[in-house]
């Protein structure tokens, strides 16, 4: 493989620091991108910055393509405190087709931006596009606090800001020793953005809770170096000083100072600006933090800050936030504290969305709120997330009642004409139902069923040995033969309705077939063998339990 075979490896397999390794001196356009995105997600935003631009501005790839790189340089942009500049990038990625899958981030992002520059109903606008659920809703809720508080809309953003932190603020932080340890960053990330509204809001308190967990979510990350540090690090200072602590916040604040100027980030310099104007006033010297006030918003005004610049200019006048009692986060509405503990039926509504050019953030938007309002009508069951990859859209239910729930989804979702599949899983039963029962194999290789595995225990323990099974299914066989034991490829164990399922692959010489061994609660297992027709494991065993080659049932539940 040659060195560009390597990069495009390496980045396929986002190891970013072998893609840096791998890069050529000089990257130009694709390889820019890549070394460009490499450097943004190690954390390092002026060089990340420094390739994109140099990638997006030769790059000849279609929209698609480009929206993650020209997203990333949006919040690059932003963060290297230009505004202006990220509002180019972030509205070129929305070129994009309209199932994009950075859509939704880069209308966050735009929110964040319309916000810095003082437009908040831009901002308003933007984040209406965003459904309440799935994917990232939790940051979007903290913008949508952040714009309420800006606004003077107390309670929508104590409200907004309840719903995105009273989770996170509570969990106890476990190394990751596998997976994406950047899911964990965003989490951290989720807090400080939280923090810097309860600081704002006088929450000393709050603020540092919030912080305490942000900083143990980073540790468990174990990945150091990112902005995100010095962020929290300039909201604690604003914490200390408003739990009577100038030392401590002046100190870090010059923490702050040193890593700001060393990025040249000038949004930080600007805030730190203001933070020790307020320590000023707190001291009893007005004159002097009015003057430090005056500085600091002409920091804001030159970065395009217009909102941070006016309200620096109002704190001149008024003085800035004081501590104000404040009960902890989990109390400031109790009424929603029965979705503390989950309740037992999880259903999941996977749509199939169509290719046609529909609007799809406007198309889930209106799924989501349609669910979400019928279930309030008719249950306790609540929509508790979506996720998308643009090809099918899963929207995740809870409630208390299996019948009832899906009494109350089943016209909504009917009436969306979609095809799909809503799976729904409760004590010891996992179901699932086809909104369109299929009429021909076309129809079956169509639908994406999920089915849960069997614990380790019991996938390792099936009640027919691997012999047992092979010579059963050749026992079945009407040609007469039949699988060796080791012609059988395990493939997966399964859990439907109440059955416990253990499948192989038989590489049969005329075709592929399938062996299923089911163990059903107060029955003998059964073996089935059957030809695979193209069907994946997961559709075959869909059709093997509800008949859907011999019969389609009107009702499974």
């Amino acid at each position: 493989m040659d060195d560009i075979g390597l990069l495009k490896a390496a980045y396929r397999d986002e190891d970013w620091d072998a893609v840096l390794q791998k890069a050529p001196a000089r990257p130009q356009g694709d390889e820019a991108l890549m070394v460009g995105h490499a450097h943004w997600y190690l954390g390092q935003v002026a060089e990340a910055l420094r390739w994109l631009e140099v990638g997006l501005s030769d790059s000849e790839g279609p929209p698609a393509y480009l929206s993650p790189f020209r997203y990333a340089a949006g919040m690059a942009c932003l963060l290297r405190s230009d505004p202006a500049g990220a509002r180019r990038h972030l509205l070129s990625a929305l070129e994009a087709p309209a199932d994009d899958p950075w859509r939704f981030p880069t209308l966050r992002g735009l929110a964040q931006v319309e916000m810095e520059l003082g437009l908040l109903d831009a901002a308003d606008h933007h984040l209406r596009h965003l459904p309440d659920h799935g994917p990232g809703h939790h940051l979007q809720q903290v913008l949508r606090a952040k714009v309420g508080w800006r606004a003077g809309r107390i309670e929508e953003a104590r409200k907004n800001l309840w719903n995105a932190l009273h989770f996170a603020i509570t969990v106890t932080a476990e190394p990751v020793e596998e997976g994406d340890p950047y899911a964990v960053v965003d989490d951290a990330s989720l807090l400080g953005a939280g923090a810097e509204i309860l600081a704002a809001m006088g929450n000393g308190v709050e603020c540092h809770r919030a912080l305490d967990t942000a900083d143990a979510f980073l540790e468990a990350s174990g990945v150091t170096g990112l902005p995100v540090e010095t962020h929290l690090r300039l909201h604690r200072a604003a914490a200390r000083r408003l739990t009577g602590e100038p030392e401590a916040a002046g100190s870090l604040l010059d923490v702050v100072e040193e890593e700001a100027m060393a990025t040249d980030a000038s949004d930080l310099l600007a805030a730190v600006a203001r933070e020790r104007a307020r320590l000023l006033w707190d001291r009893g010297d007005q004159a002097g933090a009015q003057k430090a006030f005056a500085e600091a918003a002409g920091r804001f005004h030159a970065i395009g800050y217009v909102w941070d610049a006016e309200a620096t200019e109002r704190e001149a006048g008024s003085g800035p936030p004081t501590l104000v009692p404040a009960e902890p986060l989990e109390s400031w509405f109790e009424e929603d504290a029965w979705m503390d503990e989950p309740p037992p039926v999880g259903v999941v509504v996977s749509l199939i969305l169509p290719q046609d050019g529909t609007d799809l953030p406007d198309l889930i938007g209106d799924i989501t709120e349609e669910l979400s309002d019928r279930l309030d009508e008719t249950t306790e069951g609540f929509v508790d997330g979506w996720g998308t990859d643009g090809d099918e859209l899963e929207v995740f239910v809870y409630g208390d009642d299996p019948q009832v729930l899906w009494q109350a989804m089943e016209k909504p979702v009917r009436d969306l004409g979609l095809d799909g599949t809503v799976r729904m899983e409760w004590g010891d039963r996992f179901a699932v139902l086809l909104l369109k029962p299929p009429q021909d194999l076309l129809g079956l290789r169509r639908i994406r069923p999920l089915l849960p595995v069997l614990p380790k225990s019991e996938e390792r323990a099936p009640p027919l040995d691997i012999t047992a099974v092979a010579a059963t299914a050749a026992a079945r066989n009407r040609e007469g033969d039949g699988p060796e034991p080791s012609e059988l490829e395990w493939v997966r164990s399964a859990r439907l309705e109440r059955a416990r399922i253990w499948l192989w692959r038989w590489d049969h010489p005329k075709e592929e077939r399938y062996v299923v061994l089911e163990a059903g609660f107060g029955a003998p297992p059964a073996v089935h063998l059957d030809p695979a027709e193209g069907l994946s494991p997961e559709q075959h065993l869909v059709s093997l339990r509800y008949g859907y080659r011999s019969n389609l049932p009107e009702d499974l539940w």
